[in-house]
C-alpha cells in the first residue's frame, strides 16, 4: 500500500504541472514575498520532493524494477521484517522533518503548496499506517505472496544481457527465503488477529501450487511459467549455447531447491491456517477493527 500512495503523489503532481496552471489559494499578488523569493523558495521545495523520491524509490529494488533501473541490487526483492517495517518509519519520519525544516511553507507558489500538502499526507499516511501493519492479508485472492514474485519475474524482470538473466538467477535463489520471511508475517498478523476469511485460502492455495507445476517440478512436455518465461528469455540472447545451457541449469536448480521447497512451506502453511479461519470477512473481526476501519 505504501508503494500505492508513493506511486499517486509524483503521478498527480504531473498532471497538474502539465495542465492549465489555475490558482487555488490566495493571489500572489497577495503574497508578502517578492516573486523572487517565491520562486527561489518553490525551486527549493521541489527539488526536495525529487530528492526524497528517488530517497524512497532506492530503498526498494522491486519498485526500481517497476520503473525499469537497473544497478547493484537488480538481483534483489523488497525486505519483509519487522526490521524493514522500522526502516520505512523512520524514513518517513525524517522526511517529514526535513520538509517543515527547510520549507517556509508561506513562500510557496499556489502549485509547490499543493505539492507540499499532499508530501505532508503521503508521510503521515504512511507513519500511521505503522500502527497497523499487522492489520493486513499478505495473501488474498487477488494478489500477494502466493503470485506476486512471480508475475513480477515474468512482468518486470527483463533478460536484455547475460548480466540480467545471472540476476534472475539470484532472484529465483531469493523466492525461498523471502517466501519465509512472509510466513513469519502472516504469523505476526494472526498473532494480532489478522487471519484472512475462509473463502481466500482455495484461490491462495491454488495459485502456490501452480507455481510449482510443470517441469522441472514434474516430467514431462509442460514448462513451468519460471522456468518457461526464463527460457525463452534465454533464447533470445546473443551468447553462445554452452552459456544458455548452464543458466538454464542454474534455473532448474534454484526451482527446484529454493523456489520449491518456498512455496511447499507456504502451501503447508496456509493448509493449517485454513482450519483455523473463520467465515468473517469484515475487519470488525479484529481486536481493534472499529478503530482501523475508521483509520
Amino acid at each position: 500500500m505504501k508503494k500505492v500512495i508513493l506511486f499517486i503523489v509524483p503521478a498527480f503532481l504531473l498532471l497538474w504541472s502539465c495542465g492549465e496552471r489555475q490558482p487555488i489559494g490566495p493571489n500572489l499578488n497577495d503574497n508578502p514575498y517578492s516573486a523572487e523569493e517565491v520562486k527561489a523558495e518553490s525551486d527549493k521545495a521541489n527539488a526536495m520532493f525529487d530528492r526524497l523520491f528517488d530517497e524512497a524509490v532506492d530503498m526498494s529494488p522491486q519498485w526500481k524494477g517497476y520503473l525499469g533501473i537497473k544497478d547493484e541490487d537488480f538481483n534483489r526483492w523488497d525486505e519483509i521484517s519487522e526490521d524493514a517495517d522500522k526502516a520505512d518509519l523512520a524514513f518517513y519520519k525524517s522526511a517529514m522533518k526535513t520538509a517543515k525544516d527547510s520549507i517556509d511553507y508561506n513562500r510557496l507558489d499556489d502549485e509547490t503548496k499543493v505539492s507540499f500538502k499532499l508530501f505532508e499526507m503521503w508521510c503521515q499516511g504512511n507513519i500511521d499506517n505503522y500502527d497497523w501493519r499487522e492489520y493486513s492479508y499478505p495473501v488474498n485472492q487477488m494478489y500477494g505472496l502466493q503470485s506476486e514474485m512471480t508475475a513480477f519475474m515474468i512482468n518486470i524482470h527483463k533478460v536484455e544481457s547475460y548480466e540480467d538473466a545471472l540476476a534472475y538467477l539470484e532472484r529465483l535463489e531469493g523466492m525461498g527465503p523471502r517466501l519465509m520471511a512472509g510466513i513469519d508475517k502472516l504469523k505476526r498478523n494472526e498473532a494480532a488477529g489478522a487471519v484472512p476469511p475462509k473463502f481466500v485460502f482455495d484461490h491462495v492455495i491454488r495459485d502456490a501450487k501452480n507455481v510449482t507445476t510443470g517441469y522441472p517440478f514434474q516430467k514431462g512436455e509442460k514448462l513451468s511459467a519460471l522456468y518457461g518465461d526464463f527460457k525463452m528469455k534465454v533464447e533470445q540472447l546473443d551468447i553462445s549455447d554452452e552459456k544458455k545451457n548452464t543458466l538454464m541449469l542454474g534455473a532448474e536448480k534454484r526451482l527446484m531447491t529454493s523456489v520449491g521447497s518456498g512455496f511447499k512451506s507456504l502451501v503447508e502453511f496456509l493448509e493449517g491456517q485454513q482450519k483455523r479461519a473463520t467465515e468473517d470477512d469484515g475487519v470488525w473481526k479484529f481486536p481493534k477493527g472499529e478503530e482501523y476501519f475508521n483509520y
